[in-house]
């Protein structure tokens, strides 16, 4: 997905809000900028922390 295409997405203009897809793109947004590019040990833990703040947030498709 391009960059301004996962922004669009990420503040939901483009895809569904709460669904899948905006997930997917703030999960991706995350990730480039938590995580090390190198091999860390840590990314696990990491890649959790993510989800676990990706849980926080009401997910439900169509929502505003």
């Amino acid at each position: 997905m391009a960059d301004d295409q996962r922004r669009c997405c990420i503040l939901g203009l483009c895809c569904p809000p709460g669904g899948a897809a905006q997930r997917q793109a703030l999960r991706d947004w995350l990730r480039e900028k938590v995580l090390p590019t190198v091999d860390d040990p840590q990314i696990a833990r990491d890649e959790l922390m993510i989800e676990a703040w990706l849980d926080e947030l009401p997910w439900k498709e169509g929502t505003p």
